[in-house]
């Protein structure tokens, strides 16, 4: 939570996914992602 109390979440997988635009649409603040680029 951000000092102005904006919920934040970490995106492990995908910053482009289905749940993040799910997150920022309900109000949800991106502060960290990861994801793999090469196997």
């Amino acid at each position: 939570m951000l000092f102005d109390q904006t919920l934040t979440y970490i995106s492990l997988f995908s910053g482009a996914g289905v749940g993040c635009y799910g997150l920022l649409e309900e109000g949800f603040e991106c502060v960290a992602t990861n994801e793999i680029l090469e196997i």
